[in-house]
């Protein structure tokens, strides 16, 4: 089993008329043989200065090629933002939610808890966007980094940052109903709680699984990042931790606690769980795979060959045609980047037969020699004053700065010091553009801190002078300088 390259990265970052830019916190979905992906996030370092995405591409899977499918929010889509949940349901992409920043009044100060309660369809045949509005007035609260999931004509959307309230969405009467409040308690044995930066997926049944995420601590402090399962049943209404079977281990295998991970069903009875990133202290991000199997209860981490870069806040997508599983996007640490590149993994025989009927078989064939993918460009490096700000910062930092150049969402958190050089998100929610320049400003403030040594230091020469017989303007001196000892 084997990752494939499909797209390779490409330069320049902010995307042509061929290919989209790099991305992350984007929203994507599998409609048709495409993978159709719609706005996002990252810092451009060469204008130095946020790029929140609107626009819309479709990747198609067997041509290998991406169109341009909409033009953005000057031609009618939602408005710049990214962290929204996204589903799909006869032939809609419905989009919950999300969080711009509020660039649009502060492009580089990150404005806390800008986020949306909108809820928007783009039709998947026309590409024309349309806001939907509820027939009775009542919606979810504003939300981000939250999750949804289709069961029969309804959406469900679960959590978001601060939240823990699960609401159901019927398409057919436009109406909301908010199912579960919030527990009291913020460790309930009987729910998940409070958590953001989770992966959901649906179980073949009625109702679906919620694994990881991360809740912050109330007064502050470094935020819990769990790695557990929970399944959400819409016919008990309620919630049970699914405890992973060891046959016989103390300590089963499973995946360890992250966030910002992708989550999928593979048929009734399986899932399948990527990437994502631990952050705290630091952020690590993880490139592995794992399914889970019901029936037994267990984990299984598949050991695929030619992984791609270890990041977190992709897109990931399953083909219903073919059952091959698509890569987009996203944003990695070692080395620093973000990402447009396209990659595919074909599963094996035995997750190929827990497919869905109308997914056919899974696999993917080695394509015909014309339609291979080119080695991926050679990566960017940072720019290189933030590599000399990283250097100077690296010894100097004992606890990075916690606010400037992160979104809501990981306050709280501590990031290594290669986080520190992109000057944008850190996973999360730190104002986009301050990082880059914060670390830009401590080497700086070095620099004027020598200088003002210097400084200190040819005060005390020209002190010294003036006790000397002869000062630092030719003058005779009024006192003789002592000697040491007298």
């Amino acid at each position: 089993m084997s990752w494939s390259t499909t797209w390779p990265e490409s330069k320049p970052v902010q995307g042509t008329a061929a290919f989209p830019s790099v991305r992350y916190s984007a929203s994507a979905v599998s409609y048709g043989g495409e993978l159709v992906v719609t706005h996002g996030y990252f810092y451009d370092h060469q204008h130095h200065k946020p790029a929140w995405q609107s626009n819309a591409w479709a990747f198609n899977f067997a041509r290998r090629e991406w169109r341009r499918v909409h033009e953005g929010e000057k031609a009618g889509a939602p408005s710049a933002r990214y962290c929204m949940s996204a589903v799909v349901f006869e032939h809609g992409m419905w989009v919950f939610g999300g969080d711009d920043g509020g660039h649009k009044h502060s492009m580089n100060n990150y404005v806390f808890g800008a986020h949306f309660d909108e809820l928007w369809r783009l039709d998947l045949r026309t590409y024309a966007w349309r806001r939907v509005k509820p027939t009775d007035g009542v919606a979810p609260p504003k939300r981000a980094l939250h999750q949804a999931v289709v069961l029969g004509a309804s959406m469900y959307v679960y959590g978001g940052l601060g939240k823990a309230d699960l609401w159901r969405y019927d398409f057919g009467g436009g109406r909301w109903t908010q199912l579960m409040a919030a527990p009291g308690e913020e460790d309930d044995e009987a729910h998940p709680g409070v958590r953001h930066a989770f992966a959901a997926a649906p179980d073949g049944g009625d109702g679906f699984y919620v694994h990881g995420g991360t809740r912050h601590r109330k007064g502050g402090g470094r935020p819990r990042v769990f790695g557990d399962l929970w399944r959400y049943s819409v016919n008990a209404n309620g919630w049970t931790k699914v405890r992973p079977a060891g046959g016989g281990e103390l300590r089963p295998p499973k995946p360890g606690p992250r966030g910002h991970h992708s989550l999928l069903a593979l048929g009734a009875r399986k899932l399948l769980l990527y990437g994502g990133a631990l952050c705290t202290p630091g952020c690590v991000c993880y490139g592995d795979t794992w399914t889970f199997d019901a029936d037994r209860a267990a984990w299984s981490r598949l050991n695929a060959t030619n992984a791609p870069i270890h990041r977190y806040r992709q897109s990931l997508v399953r083909d219903a045609e073919t059952g091959v599983v698509y890569l987009f996007g996203g944003e990695s640490y070692k080395p620093y980047m973000y990402h447009n590149a396209v990659d595919a993994l074909r599963l094996p025989a035995a997750l190929a037969a827990a497919a869905p009927a109308e997914a056919g078989a899974v696999g993917w064939a080695a394509p015909p020699q014309s339609l291979t993918a080119a080695t991926p460009p050679a990566r960017e490096p940072p720019p290189p004053r933030v590599a000399a700000a990283v250097a100077a910062a690296a010894s100097l930092v004992a606890e990075p700065p916690k606010l400037w150049d992160r979104p809501a969402d990981m306050i709280g958190e501590t990031i290594s010091v290669p986080q520190v050089a992109r000057g944008g998100h850190l996973g999360g929610v730190f104002a986009p553009n301050a990082m880059g320049d914060f670390l830009f400003n401590v080497f700086l403030g070095l620099v004027l801190a020598c200088c003002a040594l210097v400084g200190w230091i040819g005060c005390c020469w020209l002190l010294c002078c003036r006790s000397s017989q002869q000062n630092v303007w030719g003058r005779p001196s009024r006192r003789r300088f002592r000697k040491i000892g007298e």
